[in-house]
């Protein structure tokens, strides 16, 4: 297996002279041959700074080129970074910077270099790299010497490389997680880990090499990494833009293929019905109409070539009368192509081959709507803990509304969550995975590590799913609490939910957000402390009452706001209120007083769906 310092020195020289990375906002821009010396440069400097093998050095940046390659650095000089975005609590990165035993630090914040101008003090840093596009307001901070990348380069360039013996086994990165008690865990990823993904992620999807492809997601995020690591090593082109500045860089770097998240597909799916419902009322819809049909062919071509988890081994009749309807469908789906869908295509630059969403899944409506537009999306799963792909959904495993099939050298087993052993095939049960991605266990944690490793290899992802007879995996909810949002970000519901307890108005609470764009909780009311406001108020059915709800609403916001760690996409969107304690007697409860959330989301869908309309 070659590690990406090896595969990294080959591209320098299979595509010398083909742009690497092209980051217009941070003004780094380099061919694959320059993009391998800047890397060396680099990793000299770090020598030069102390770093040895097994050194850890903070990165706490958000998306840019620099990071590509200092990362990069670090791997080639032995070290070990550990990685979170810059915008995340002050609090958290101190946390992370001393429970990671970090020795020095790289951000593109000068924020973050005052806030955390304390710790590197105590902990006596080695150095800081700056690798934002302000100017650098300091070169020093008690002593510490603070450096540009590129004065780091000037650096590495008057010294001699040593080179560094790196096994598979050696760890590379530590991605912090949250955890159950709400401090980050650090998932150790080895070099084997990560290269693992490069080989086998090649195998099973397989993009054209030398093409362009834009870059919007967090580069410290396990599923962007993997996804520029992989793209990096077949010659591709990588464009750095952010949301801001999406709608404008896409015509710009006419891309072929994006890396995003669910909610980066919502928003184009916002944008462009919202262009629809800006048409005189008669146009409106009549490409509504022409939408249903084209959703309607979609639909039946699913049945016909078995590619419907609802409607599994079609009969003959069934296929065919599915495929008449298809063939129906297509005179108004080709005038949909010619008046909408082109349209659509050449607002994502007009050379896009496909998306590779990961980081959540695909809402079943974004699923229907891009099929439908004939935009070709690639829908993958994993977890931090797993490098982090499992699966891939791609031309050659269509199933609908699918993670797709697992990565080559990796095996899936549903088991039952009580007993852990196996369930019949097409069950829904636990989903627990072995391969090579998965990783060495959570950095100074062997209790966490134990919970969700186990001794015969396989790795508990907490999630819950069942498996079609070709191998596809079907995700149905999660068993443990971490909610994904559809940015990708992860929360850890417990702390927030302690939160709104504080409100006199709540007796219990379920947030709710799974794959959705923001947070939102279902509250069981105290109806005595209710009923005395409603009587100070005077307030008739307090909780069919708007005002009222606002009210509750706004309270639990401001206990959630208080939270020493609070972080924006935190808050609280809607709420809806149920009319049924939770208890072990009606089952959404167990014996010792904890939720069962699965049950409660289940059981409330309706209410929960009324919440994200």
């Amino acid at each position: 297996m070659k590690l990406l310092t090896e595969i990294i020195k080959e591209c320098s020289y299979k595509y010398g002279s083909r742009i690497a990375l092209r980051d217009d906002y941070s003004g780094y821009v380099v061919t694959y041959r320059e993009l391998y010396n800047d890397i060396e440069s680099m990793a000299c400097a770090l020598q030069h700074f102390g770093v040895v093998k097994g050194t850890h050095i903070a990165m706490f940046s958000e998306n840019c080129s620099p990071w590509f390659m200092v990362d990069h650095a670090i791997m080639m000089a032995g070290g070990v970074n550990a990685v979170r975005g810059s915008l995340a609590p002050k609090a958290e990165l101190e946390y992370i910077y001393d429970y990671a035993d970090c020795e020095a630090l790289v951000t593109d914040s000068l924020q973050v270099i005052e806030d955390l101008k304390d710790i590197l003090t105590s902990k006596q840093a080695k150095f800081v790299v700056y690798i934002g596009k302000k100017e650098l307001d300091r070169d020093n901070i008690n002593g510490i010497p603070v450096m540009t990348f590129r004065k780091m380069l000037e650096i590495g360039l008057k010294i001699e490389f040593k080179p560094v013996e790196i096994s598979e086994k050696d760890l590379c990165t530590l991605i912090f997680t949250s955890g159950t008690t709400g401090k980050p865990k650090g998932a150790m990823l080895s070099h084997g880990n990560i290269a693992s993904q490069v080989e086998v992620v090649h195998q099973h999807i397989a993009l054209k090499e030398c093409k362009t492809a834009l870059l919007i997601l967090p580069i410290w995020h396990a599923y962007e990494r993997t996804c520029e690591y992989y793209a990096s090593s077949i010659g591709i082109t990588l464009c750095y833009t952010n949301v801001k500045n999406l709608k404008k860089d896409l015509p710009k770097y006419a891309p072929h293929y994006m890396f995003c998240v669910p909610r980066i597909w919502e928003s184009i799916y916002s944008s462009f019905t919202g262009e629809i419902n800006k048409k005189p009322f008669l146009l409106k819809n009549f490409i509504k109409m022409l939408l249903a049909v084209s959703k309607v062919r979609v639909k039946s071509r699913r049945i016909a070539q078995n590619r419907d988890i609802y409607h599994p081994h079609p009969s003959a009749y069934c296929a065919f009368a599915n495929n008449a309807l298809a063939l129906i469908c297509l005179p108004l789906h080709a005038l949909a192509s010619k008046m909408i869908y082109s349209k659509f295509h050449k607002a994502l630059g007009g050379r896009f081959i496909r998306g590779i969403s990961g980081g959540g899944a695909l809402g079943e409506y974004l699923d229907d709507f891009l099929e439908t537009i004939d935009v070709e999306i690639y829908e993958g799963y994993g977890l931090t803990e797993t490098s982090p792909v499992l699966s891939v959904r791609t031309d050659s495993n269509r199933k609908a509304l699918s993670a797709g099939v697992p990565l080559p050298q990796t095996r899936f087993l549903i088991v039952d969550p009580n007993t852990l052993q196996p369930v019949k095939q097409g069950e829904k049960g636990m989903v627990m995975v072995k391969g090579p991605q998965v990783m060495q266990g959570y950095y100074k944690d062997p209790e966490a590590t134990k919970k969700v490793l186990l001794s015969n290899g396989y790795f508990i992802t907490g999630d819950l799913g069942w498996l079609t007879d070709d191998g596809s995996l079907i995700l149905t909810g999660r068993m443990k609490d971490t909610i994904v949002l559809s940015n990708g970000e992860n929360i850890e519901p417990e702390s927030i939910e302690q939160s709104c307890m504080t409100s006199p108005f709540v007796k219990q609470v379920v947030l709710t957000g799974q794959d959705r764009e923001y947070l939102s909780a279902l509250i069981v009311p105290d109806m005595n402390a209710i009923n005395e406001y409603a009587q100070k108020k005077n307030i008739s059915n307090p909780l069919s009452n708007q005002n009222f709800k606002n009210e509750v609403l706004k309270d639990i916001r401001e206990k959630v706001q208080q939270r020493t760690c609070y972080r924006a996409f935190e808050r609280i969107a809607d709420i809806a209120f149920v009319d049924e304690e939770f208890t072990p007697e009606n089952g959404m409860m167990t014996q010792t007083a904890k939720i069962k959330k699965n049950v409660v989301l289940e059981r409330y869908a309706d209410k929960i769906a009324s919440m994200y309309r």
